[in-house]
């Protein structure tokens, strides 16, 4: 007995379909592009190498963090960095944006400036999937969010 509900599809309905990370409406004179086979075991592999990496990085993360905050302490204690001239104008730059944000967010609400930042957030993880070799197929950013497509997955 076949059933009376219908997929999307038979009901003349466009149909998306994605290969790799994004390819648009497949229509007449579209083809969609071959998405390759994953074995199911492929992706628990590759998340518990990266997890493994991980644990041994830690040690070298953990000598770094102490070695950086000790050398911020002798610097700022015995060399006087807060009376650098380096110090004053990251120190001005720190406040003028602080004002700039809450004054954004007292007069209109929101901050101001999101744009630039999910550019960039957008434009990293372009060029992440190009030092992949993958291809971006679609960049789009907006004051409220952004997204890239690209047919290979990146480390970031």
């Amino acid at each position: 007995m076949k059933s009376s509900r219908q997929s999307a599809g038979e009901k003349g309905q466009g149909l998306r379909l994605r290969a790799g990370a994004g390819t648009g409406p497949v229509g007449p004179g579209k083809r969609a592009e071959a998405r390759p086979v994953r074995r199911p075991g492929y992706r628990v592999r590759v998340t518990l190498l990266k997890n493994i990496a991980g644990f041994f990085l830690l040690p070298v993360a953990w000598v770094w963090t102490v070695s950086f905050v000790a050398s911020l302490g002798r610097v700022t204690v015995h060399h006087h960095f807060w009376a650098t001239e380096d110090f004053w104008f990251f120190s001005l730059g720190v406040v003028i944006w602080l004002l700039f944000f809450t004054g954004c967010l007292s007069l209109f609400g929101e901050p101001r400036g999101r744009w630039l930042y999910v550019l960039g957030h957008e434009g990293t993880h372009a060029v992440w999937a190009w030092l992949s070799r993958g291809r971006v197929s679609e960049f789009k950013v907006h004051r409220d969010g952004g997204h890239i497509l690209t047919d290979k997955p990146t480390v970031l």
